[in-house]
């Protein structure tokens, strides 16, 4: 399938972009789902890496209504849906204008990000306790939520704490980057 054969594949160990998940063919979501819980596909007997950062975007359809039921019906299916850590919802598209960054600064950016990835970040088994106590509750109040609460919660807000203590340059997580990730 076109997403799987030129995206994933070529994506492994770096970043993969998918604009308009909702749009996918029903093979491409496929294999999409296979990549993302084995992180790797199976093609022609061969097997192909597809370890990969993802990101998409879906922009949902004015028909149906703005409301919990409505948002949840434009919402893809929750098995791919709940492999994904993070998932933002935004009430509506920002018409600003771009902001330029210039080249010096966006090479700073880069070194910068390319530095704090290299920061192995350490988190204490009382803020790891803190935080599946903080997915425990969040699982029962699931009812409030677009989708389903499940592992990956736990897993999102370590690998968010750890991002924000990595931001800081530290080795290891604090109370404001546990706060911090909790908030996201």
């Amino acid at each position: 399938s076109a997403i799987s054969d030129n995206i994933l594949f070529h994506a492994n160990g770096g970043i993969c972009a998918i604009h308009e998940l909702l749009l996918m063919h029903r093979l491409d979501k496929s294999d999409f789902y296979n990549a993302m819980s084995q992180g790797y596909l199976i093609k022609d007997k061969m097997r192909y890496d597809t370890k990969a950062k993802i990101l998409a975007t879906s922009t949902p359809s004015g028909c149906l209504a703005r409301n919990l039921e409505g948002i949840r019906k434009q919402l893809p299916e929750s098995k791919v849906l709940n492999k994904f850590h993070l998932i933002f919802l935004a009430k509506s598209a920002s018409t600003a204008q771009r902001i330029g960054i210039k080249e010096e600064d966006r090479n700073f950016i880069k070194e910068y990000i390319n530095y704090a990835n290299q920061i192995e970040v350490s988190l204490s088994k009382d803020f790891e306790e803190h935080l599946k106590q903080f997915a425990s509750a969040l699982k029962k109040k699931e009812h409030y939520f677009f989708t389903d609460v499940d592992d990956n919660i736990f897993t999102a807000t370590i690998l968010l704490a750890k991002a924000s203590a990595r931001s800081r340059l530290s080795t290891t997580v604090s109370v404001s980057d546990i706060e911090r990730a909790k908030e996201i």
